[in-house]
């Protein structure tokens, strides 16, 4: 059977050792293709673009240790590797170990002579950890959707353990008496009934429960938060393990207080009721539905209103009750509206409100109808003249804030506080590629869709980031690079900060990114081009520092005077000033990029000087020179 290729990455700096690697892992034929690059820099590079299937990584490389390309833990690791040493060394190893390696290999012959088992054992390996992280996150999502489903499922549910104390319950739970988790879970559920259910639940329901493992539509009456008292019913089942031992319990609670009791209160006690009426701020009116011989409904008759309608139709209640409504409106659309949502009102599980203009009045009213039975409903109107007047002003406010968003040429996003994506202008959608339904989708997994790095390659923490601003910080500048879907890498300069109302209330967040790749390439640009002038000029110093030490030591061995001493001495001296000079248009380049951080150190003003007059003495007269240094 064919095996498929395998690509090895081989980060190592001796020739000879990478020769023989590559000898070594010629055969089998055609089954290991190997990349060979020398530096860390390099292997930055390369993972930058491609995945290896397996790296060897030498621990001492010229511009780092090898484990500076390995990861903080194992479960961090993107791809298999193995740290090469030429000697063995624990610390290092642990040290590998720690940073997601698979093995700690001493280079030698036999051992490089057995490289192509070691890959084998790795990719074995590896694949073991791959099934086994599916098999981890499998589980955890498993576990997640249960604990979500428990917590949001709308009922009152909670689970016990063998000492009756609470380990979960749901969010309705909560809800519903008025606690937070951390005030419930470890205490007894009994600690949250009425003396007279705590007994009962103590002498007669848990001791029953425990032995059955079931209970059925016990009746309890649970004390709220605030100190209201609930009835209701519980039916519970219990979790076993394995060895037939009360694991927890599953219990489902249902509010059966009696909700109509303020219904009763109110026909039995017909002040209560007018009070209610009319005193309420909409204008509500009850009325009888009038049909015609097809039973098809036409009209209606106002049987009684409240002091909020007299005010917003302008009619008294004496106008108004025992006529119809098409004698009150006349021709208006308040009549089909009303009418039509009449019909539709069994359908419906609550009133919708519908929005009509009386051209008569010069009102945008809200009206809602809320069938009664037999032939009767009540409608609710609400004078909504001012709120259309405030709509319309945010709307056209609104298309401003959009037009001017939309013509930022920075990528900006706006999001709610839970980190919906509320608006989205053009540039942030190029540069994010984001299509309407990844717009929607909640904010870990479009999080979880870039791939975000910081400047030197690690992996950038963008939920951490994002759920800091969310809690009320900003950020500005931050430099990141973007590896976009097409394979292209967008360097970028981001900030972000809450949004909040006048009083402090948080109500969202805004994020803004530039696009500085260009910047940024210019910036490399010039660090190869000082690189470059730095390694050219040091050549030829080097070697003029090598003949004139030479020179020294001839002209030592055959004795010179004091003049050439001197000259010998100026060459040397020159080439170290150049060394400087060079050191300091290196530093200078650092510095304008910011990765050199200035210090102030004293300087021996006296010292300085007299090296200085002593290594000019070949050009000047030191004889008359003067030097006070107070």
């Amino acid at each position: 059977m064919k095996q498929n290729t395998v690509h090895l990455l081989l980060v190592e700096d001796s020739a000879t050792h990478a020769e023989m690697i590559r000898h070594s892992l010629k055969f089998p034929l055609g089954r290991f293709q190997l990349t060979v690059v020398g530096t860390c820099a390099q292997a930055r590079t390369f993972l930058a673009e491609k995945t290896p299937d397996l790296a060897f990584i030498d621990f001492r490389l010229p511009d780092g240790n090898g484990t500076e390309l390995l990861w903080k833990s194992q479960d961090e690791a993107t791809f298999p590797a193995v740290l090469l040493t030429a000697e063995g060394d624990e610390k290092v190893a642990v040290e590998a170990m720690k940073g997601g390696a698979l093995d700690y290999l001493v280079k030698t012959v036999v051992s490089i002579g057995d490289l192509p088992h070691v890959v084998e054992r790795a990719l074995k390996e590896w694949q073991y950890i791959i099934d086994r992280r599916e098999i981890k996150k499998a589980l955890r999502e498993s576990e997640e959707r249960y604990r979500t489903l428990y917590q949001n499922t709308p009922a009152m549910l909670h689970s016990i353990d063998a000492e009756g104390q609470l380990v979960s319950v749901s969010n309705f739970w909560l809800e519903s008496l008025g606690y937070e988790r951390h005030e419930v879970i470890g205490r007894k559920t009994t600690e949250f009934l009425t003396e007279e259910s705590r007994r009962y639940a103590e002498e007669v329901v848990l001791p029953d429960f425990f032995r059955t493992g079931a209970a059925k539509d016990v009746s309890y009456q649970f004390v709220k938060k605030n100190g209201e008292v609930i009835d209701v019913l519980l039916s519970a089942t219990a979790e076993i393990d394995e060895k037939g031992r009360f694991k927890r319990s599953l219990a489902v609670v249902t509010d059966v207080t009696d909700r109509v009791r303020a219904e009763e209160a109110l026909r039995s006690n017909e002040e209560k009721y007018r009070m209610l009426f009319n005193n309420m701020k909409e204008a509500a009116a009850i009325d009888e539905i009038i049909i015609d011989k097809n039973g098809r409904p036409i009209d209606w008759m106002v049987v009684d209103v409240n002091p909020a309608y007299e005010e917003v139709f302008q009619v008294s209640a004496e106008q108004a009750i025992g006529r119809r409504a098409s004698e009150i409106y006349g021709e208006s659309p308040m009549i089909e509206e009303v009418l039509g949502d009449y019909g539709r009102g069994p359908e419906r599980e609550t009133p919708v409100p519908v929005e009509i203009y009386l051209k008569s009045m010069r009102k945008h009213l809200s009206i809602s109808v809320c069938p009664m039975g037999r032939g009767r409903f009540s409608t609710l109107t609400r004078d909504v003249t001012k709120r259309k007047r405030y709509e319309d002003e945010r709307e056209r406010l609104l298309a401003e804030l959009h037009g001017t968003i939309n013509a930022i040429a920075d990528a900006l996003v706006i999001y709610t506080p839970d980190g919906e994506i509320v608006l989205m202008n053009p540039a942030a959608e190029k540069l994010l590629g984001y299509s309407l339904d990844h717009r929607q989708l909640p904010l870990e997994k479009r999080i979880a869709s870039l791939k975000v790095k910081t400047p030197d390659g690690k992996p950038f923490d963008l939920a951490k980031a994002m759920h800091e601003v969310f809690a009320g910080k900003t950020v500005q500048g931050v430099v990141t690079v973007l590896q976009r879907a097409d394979g292209k890498s967008v360097w970028l300069s981001s900030s972000a900060a809450p949004i909040r109302t006048p009083d402090g209330h948080l109500v969202g967040a805004v994020g803004t990114s530039t696009d500085i790749t260009t910047i940024h390439e210019l910036q490399e640009l010039r660090d190869i081009y000082i690189h470059t002038i730095s390694h050219d000029l040091r050549i030829p110093l080097t070697i003029i520092s090598g003949h004139s030490q030479m020179l020294e030591e001839r002209l030592t061995e055959d004795g010179f005077d004091e003049t050439a001493r001197i000259n010998v001495e100026g060459i040397l001296d020159g080439v170290d000033r150049m060394a400087l000079m060079i050191d300091d248009l290196v530093d200078t380049a650092r510095m304008e990029g910011g990765q050199l951080l200035l210090e102030k150190q004293p300087l021996a003003l006296g010292k300085f000087v007299n090296h200085l007059v002593h290594s000019s003495a070949r050009v000047i007269d030191n004889d008359r020179l003067q030097i006070d240094i107070p």
